[in-house]
């Protein structure tokens, strides 16, 4: 886990999880995937995404975690957020956004419907 105690400034509130999920916020690890709020400035939309964690970061006082760093997987406009691990716009993978296991499945000739915001 990272020492950056500049980005590790968060005081943890977990009133709003249940058990379990407070667990899972407090044991998150680099390579941990979850479902994660992005707003994407370039394309003028808000999500929720798969983002994974690239970097932990604690408090410097109570030595917990306190900030994570996440990429969003397969995003070309949206980098890397710095998110506190009490943050309601993170949650375990697959429990916010829509189910796109389809994706997985397309082939070569298959018809799609996709949003253009080119003109």
């Amino acid at each position: 886990m990272g020492g950056d105690a500049g980005k590790a400034l968060a005081v943890t509130n977990f009133s709003n999880f249940s058990p379990d999920e407070t667990n899972w916020r407090q044991n998150l690890t680099v390579d941990t995937l979850l479902d994660a709020f992005k707003i994407d400035e370039t394309f003028k939309l808000s999500m929720w995404s798969i983002g994974k964690v690239t970097e932990c970061f604690k408090d410097p006082k109570s030595g917990r975690l306190a900030t994570i760093r996440l990429k969003f997987i397969n995003d070309i406009s949206v980098k890397e957020i710095s998110v506190p691990i009490d943050s309601e716009n993170i949650a375990p993978l697959g429990t916010k956004r829509e189910s796109d296991e389809w994706r997985q499945s397309l082939k070569k000739g298959d018809v799609i419907d996709a949003m253009d915001r080119c003109s």
